[in-house]
């Protein structure tokens, strides 16, 4: 049976009574704390929305020792493994990119290998894609060679790339100089673009294709307060020549003028599924992602995984995926509407109950005209008549969550957006 179904817009959401035990079960499964589903298969649940007499907020989760509830972390498609099975919008629903953008390498001029994650291997690194054209289709492309320019980068030297690394989101690389494999390098920072990765891409429905790929920072002094590092990725289709130009994936975008510092995100030890926004852990990975799409944006919001000292932290790593669903307007993703209720250049506000985004503040009372909670599965609640783009919402998806009233953090939502207008 099917973990999601794909659900075409305009198509009014139904629920037979038979597939009521089967909902449950799997909401239960993604922790998702509906006290109607622990009722039905006979559990004793702690309830998701408080009673009026509770204060406001709840608990300091800000000063005290607070916990988010268990979550699996995958929201995921068996008919879509890759996460992307809308032809409509290759991009990945404004995951990877803003909605309707691109961030993939080209074949000629048409868009086609779109890069998620690198993947450290025992054989060496390997970066998943997924194929523009067949989205049910993830294609892998190992890292066959590389090269070290010198200093002046006009020579350079063959190298074996061992490893990708991407802490507190910093990219470095680490490998051997090829016939002298006690010779080790690292490499990050401005010494970056020396370094050019060989792709070679594994598509069963082409002739195997190269593409040459290297990596510059963006210089800090070009990023908002509290961004996380940004790296601007290039390639080159076929071999590597000096004199051939550099392609940037992320300043590909349709009907706007180019970005040739579009930049990419680091986000490590985790996998974000292109369809739903689902997290899910994934040690020694390291996922990029264009500075304009959600995986970005919630990292510069000051949602990392991680903490101060770069250690992965659970608290942080549940309201990183609540705002993949937050900062999307994917109201209704755990009834399988996968939809973005909102366009680009929206603005909002935000509150988190664990006060660690950049506003430090989880005082929902700061917030005027909330619009809803969030949680990875998508918002707990909403206030409709708040919505950032009421135009765009279906109201027949609006029933299928309750109000938040009182406001109120609750056991899920320990993120909070408003409308910023």
């Amino acid at each position: 049976m099917k973990a999601f179904v794909r659900v075409r817009p305009g198509v009014s959401p139904k629920r037979p009574l038979w597939t009521v035990g089967l909902r449950c079960a799997l909401l239960l499964l993604l922790a998702s704390g509906a006290s109607g589903c622990c009722k039905y298969m006979g559990l004793s649940c702690p309830s998701t929305h408080p009673s009026k007499d509770d204060t406001l907020p709840h608990k300091d989760c800000a000063r005290e020792n607070c916990e988010t509830p268990p979550y699996e972390g995958r929201l995921v498609s068996d008919d879509c493994p890759s996460g992307q099975c809308d032809p409509e919008s290759p991009n990945g629903l404004g995951i990877y990119n803003l909605e309707g953008h691109s961030h993939c390498l080209a074949i000629s001029t048409k868009d086609r290998y779109c890069p998620e994650t690198f993947l450290n291997t025992a054989d060496g690194i390997a970066l998943r894609l997924r194929d523009a054209n067949v989205g049910a289709q993830v294609i892998m492309a190992d890292v066959v060679d590389a090269r070290l320019l010198d200093e002046s980068m006009s020579a350079s030297e063959p190298v074996k790339v061992l490893e990708i690394q991407g802490g507190k989101g910093q990219l470095r690389f680490k490998g051997v100089h090829v016939g002298r494999s006690t010779e080790s390098f690292a490499i990050e920072g401005g010494e970056l673009p020396r370094l050019i990765l060989a792709l070679s891409v594994k598509d069963p429905h082409e002739e195997p294709r190269r593409y040459q790929v290297r990596f510059r920072p963006l210089a800090s002094a070009s990023m908002p307060r509290g961004a996380v590092p940004k790296y601007v990725m290039e390639y080159q289709e076929g071999e590597w020549r000096p004199s051939m130009s550099w392609v940037n994936p992320c300043s590909g975008v349709r009907d706007v003028p180019a970005r040739p510092d579009a930049s990419m995100a680091v986000l490590p030890d985790f996998a974000v599924d292109s369809l739903t926004a689902g997290v899910s852990s994934q040690p020694r990975s390291v996922t990029l992602a264009c500075d304009k799409g959600a995986i970005a944006t919630c990292l510069d919001w000051g949602y990392t995984p991680w903490d101060k000292q770069g250690r992965l932290d659970a608290n942080r790593a549940y309201l990183y995926a609540s705002c993949l669903q937050a900062k999307r307007a994917a109201y209704f993703v755990r009834f399988n509407n996968l939809k973005s209720y909102t366009a680009n250049n929206t603005l909002i506000r935000r509150r988190d109950e664990f006060a660690v985004g950049l506003e430090q503040s989880s005082d929902l009372e700061t917030l005027p005209r909330l619009e809803a909670l969030w949680s990875p599965r998508g918002a707990e609640c909403i206030i409709p008549e708040n919505f950032r783009r009421p135009e765009l919402v279906d109201p027949r998806w609006v029933s299928l969550l309750p109000r938040c009233e009182p406001i109120h953090w609750t056991q899920w939502g320990k993120l909070a957006t408003a409308p910023a207008r």
